[in-house]
């Protein structure tokens, strides 16, 4: 019997073989198919991978920051001394360390450890050696002439700064200010035996009424001033004309926000001022613009800038370069 007289089977079905083209297409699809799912898969990985490495460089901005402020405070007071303070600071322990030849007050539970960090490790205010040796000069000049140099530390906390400023210009008296009660009883006592530094109770401001401390809630390092209160203010003007013969030689601040009323008021005199150091704060508020009003002041002269970490310094080149 040939296969032609077979009959057909019911409900089967007759195939017919697939054209090339056809193949082509077939094999095409399960090629683009096989891509999509390996793609997902590339997807996914490089995601994980993605988030990984945020995370991982999250992790080390934050130990870059943290060794920095260790660091700092390894410089500043020793190893031993350094590691007995963040002893005390993890283990919540609020008993005071004095350190270095000025037997200076550090308390581990608050930003004491830091600030000392910052200006002794850090060298927050290191004006540079060329500038240390013009701003000497200018002093040694000024007491020639029978005037005292000055140097006004505007937000002088516990007067970690005022002591560095003194050992570098042990010619100029300091003027360091201080609002808050408690940093000010401080910075009495990490100054007492400094005879160049006057320590001042209050704020530099636009005006002699008075002001009142803000932000109490934060760590001591952070207070603001409002206007009007029983904090005692005082201008620039006013701080000169308490040192007979006073001639500002370097102007500090660091005073939470406050540079704009500052130095709106007293533009004049700060114009005059060969070295002026000030820690920007507009951080703090959108469109605060503290530093607008200095920026101003300093127009058409011969200024050189420098960064030093958080403090932005501007020279007189006219005065200082004589």
């Amino acid at each position: 019997m040939d296969d032609a007289s077979i009959p057909a089977i019911a409900g089967s079905e007759s195939h017919t073989a697939a054209s090339p083209a056809q193949l082509g297409t077939m094999l095409w699809r399960m090629i683009l198919r096989k891509v999509q799912l390996n793609c997902g898969l590339v997807q996914w990985y490089l995601f994980k991978i993605w988030l990984w490495g945020s995370y991982m460089a999250a992790i080390l901005q934050w130990a870059s920051r943290r060794l920095s402020v260790i660091s700092n405070l390894i410089e500043a007071a020793g190893p031993v001394t350094a590691l007995a303070m963040l002893v005390r600071r993890t283990l919540n322990i609020c008993t005071p360390i004095v350190v270095g030849k000025e037997k200076l007050t550090i308390r581990p539970l608050e930003s004491d450890v830091w600030v000392f960090g910052q200006v002794f490790g850090g060298k927050e205010y290191d004006v540079g050696a060329r500038r240390t040796q013009q701003i000497s000069a200018l002093c040694s000049a000024l007491n020639d002439a029978d005037k005292i140099p000055v140097i006004i530390d505007a937000g002088g906390n516990v007067g970690y700064t005022a002591v560095y400023l003194a050992s570098v210009f042990p010619l100029a008296t300091i003027l360091t200010l201080e609002p808050d009660p408690t940093s000010f009883n401080l910075l009495k006592q990490n100054c007492a035996a400094i005879r160049n530094i006057v320590p001042i109770h209050g704020a530099v401001w636009s005006h002699n009424n008075g002001v009142s401390l803000g932000n109490t809630d934060a760590a001591c390092w952070a207070r603001t001033v409002n206007d009007g209160g029983p904090i005692p203010s005082y201008t620039i003007e006013s701080l000169i004309s308490s040192i007979p013969n006073g001639v500002v030689v370097v102007l500090k601040l660091d005073i939470e926000g406050a540079e704009r009323e500052v130095v709106k008021h007293s533009a004049t005199t700060i114009r005059q001022f060969p070295c002026i150091i000030v820690e920007p704060h507009d951080f703090m508020t959108d469109g605060m613009n503290s530093l607008s009003p200095l920026f101003s002041v300093l127009a058409e002269r011969r200024i050189d800038t420098a960064l030093c970490r958080e403090t932005i310094m501007f020279f007189d080149t006219a005065v200082l370069s004589n």
